[in-house]
């Protein structure tokens, strides 16, 4: 399902490609028209679309792929339109057309490979923000619960019939204590009584990127994206709740939450991902090998977010050395890492 500005998207879209047609078809049988004319006429139907898309009114962009391409063109004819008027300010009577247009197209694309960062926001782009986000919600929630018990909420599953996710006993810090009070503490997560709250799904705990990628598909309700790392010489060994005093490495080198993307988790379920059983690897959205049980599965291009032990949120590169990527998951490991992995 799209929301509102999903469809004002759309329909914006179109209106930008009819009107696009209305003042450039006449125009190409104009004797006297200048090419400079052109390329205003291609930018000015445009300009609403690259205006809302510059402040992230389009909330959920649609053609996440196709977004990126367009866009980069858009601002290679408006930086086109801006080289044409100095063109045409200061040589407007030189004769030689072609070779000024292909100066001024030249000059708007190394331009706009210069200004590419800050010009545009695709959708992973977006979605990448609001994942950071969501981690550090997280992490606050996970230093909240700390302060009031002394000790992190993460803990390895056991085999007890009524556990409950630490995700679960940290929704009174996440804003979410109304979903908290209709939870049966003394009942499974998939009992009768907690269907109906576990089966709720709740943003904070999905990566915007691949929510819309479930949307339209089979998949179960209350997925989640984050997932803690459980195990022996984690930062949720068996059988024992660990305190910010425990993480003899400190708490800056210990990653706590990983992303967890297509891993059949729910936010509910007593469920994380066991280290010592896991491929020290990230599988990214354009990660094109086959990895077996990778440490870390995102959504987005090229790594992967993590929640350190400290609360900040960290971008892990694919490349990044396995046994760095190891070291960063023991809590007293006793290794030496650099910050620049």
């Amino acid at each position: 399902m799209y929301d509102i500005s999903d469809n004002f998207a759309i329909l914006l879209l179109i209106f930008s490609l009819f009107v696009t047609f209305l003042l450039v078809y006449p125009a190409c049988f104009q004797k006297d028209a200048h090419w400079s004319h052109f390329i205003r006429w291609l930018l000015v139907p445009w300009i609403p679309y690259l205006y809302l898309s510059s402040i992230r009114f389009f909330h959920k962009q649609l053609f996440a792929n196709v977004e990126f391409y367009v866009f980069g063109s858009l601002w290679v004819v408006m930086l086109c339109g801006l080289f044409s008027t100095i063109d045409r300010l200061f040589l407007g009577n030189a004769k030689d057309y072609r070779g000024r247009a292909f100066v001024c197209i030249f000059l708007a694309v190394i331009s706009f490979i210069m200004l590419q960062p800050t010009l545009i926001h695709p959708a992973w782009m977006a979605g990448a923000t609001e994942c950071r986000s969501n981690l550090k919600s997280l992490g606050l929630a996970v230093y909240n619960y700390h302060d009031a018990t002394f000790m992190f909420p993460m803990r390895m599953p056991t085999s007890e019939k009524n556990e409950m996710s630490w995700r679960v006993e940290i929704l009174p810090y996440v804003e979410d204590s109304p979903i908290f009070n209709r939870y049966r503490q003394d009942q499974a997560w998939d009992s009768t009584a907690n269907l109906p709250v576990s089966s709720m799904q709740l943003r904070v705990y999905e990566c915007p990127l691949a929510s819309r990628k479930r949307r339209g598909q089979p998949a179960p309700l209350g997925m989640t994206d984050y997932a803690a790392l459980v195990g022996e010489e984690t930062m949720a060994p068996p059988g024992k709740l660990l305190a910010a005093k425990d993480v003899a490495d400190g708490t800056s080198n210990t990653i706590a939450i990983v992303e967890a993307v297509g891993r059949g988790i729910r936010w509910a379920e007593p469920k994380d991902i066991y280290a010592p059983f896991a491929q020290m690897a990230i599988k990214a959205a354009d990660t094109n090998e086959d990895l077996i049980n990778p440490l870390i599965s995102s959504a987005h291009p090229g790594g992967g977010l993590v929640l350190l032990a400290d609360g900040t949120v960290r971008r892990l590169s694919t490349n990044i050395d396995p046994a760095v990527l190891k070291a960063l998951t023991t809590p007293s490991g006793g290794e030496t890492i650099s910050h620049d992995y």
